[in-house]
């Protein structure tokens, strides 16, 4: 248990906190892809029911070919720039509210925050640029040096990444801190309940 100042509490007090356990992080986390989910089912379910609608009226199998062909269509462009400028938003909410709060949607629903080690706000660059941006570049530079120099399965070395960072939730000698947290000099933190 530890003392941190929250900021964005009404007024400065002194309130005790404990690190967010693996589960409610892993379930953040899950909540977080859920609603990217969310945000493209759409599309892929139009494009499954138009590719399957062409192929049944001129008697074809659904090929790869079919798939993209039906995907370039005039209406499925349409639909899919809705679905990018859609999850544009949904990311700049995101942002915002990692930014200013050290929530994520998901975070916010499972009353869970980021803060720095020293327990302030992270900000923009803490949580944005270091953790999710820098963090997000080195796992692209590893993934490209897996595949292009290493010949190694991508999917494999990020399910790797993954792992690494799952088994770290569990280090509570490092107050559960995972690779991108110590890249940032963040905690993750369990809000304290509301009055």
């Amino acid at each position: 248990m530890s003392e941190i100042n929250l900021s964005d509490l009404p007024q400065a007090e002194i309130v005790d906190v404990h690190i967010a356990s693996p589960g409610v992080r892993v379930a953040a986390y899950l909540l977080n892809n859920l609603f990217n989910l969310i945000i493209f089912l759409p599309y892929y379910y139009i494009l499954y029911t138009e590719t399957v609608k062409f192929a049944n009226q001129k008697n074809i199998v659904i090929t790869q070919n079919l798939i993209s062909h039906i995907s370039e269509r005039a209406d499925m462009v349409q639909i899919a720039g809705l679905t990018t400028v859609v999850y544009l938003i949904f990311g700049m909410v995101q942002l915002y509210y990692m930014s200013r709060y050290g929530q994520s949607l998901g975070k916010k629903i499972m009353r869970i925050r980021v803060l720095k080690s020293n327990s302030s706000n992270p900000g923009f660059l803490g949580t944005v640029l270091v953790r999710e941006v820098a963090w997000g570049l080195i796992v692209f530079a590893i993934l490209f040096a897996a595949f292009f120099v290493l010949k190694v399965n991508v999917l494999i070395c990020f399910l790797l990444i993954l792992f690494i960072n799952f088994i770290m939730l569990f280090s509570v000698k490092r107050d559960r801190r995972t690779l991108y947290d110590m890249l940032a000099d963040t905690v993750v933190v369990k809000l304290p309940p509301r009055r």
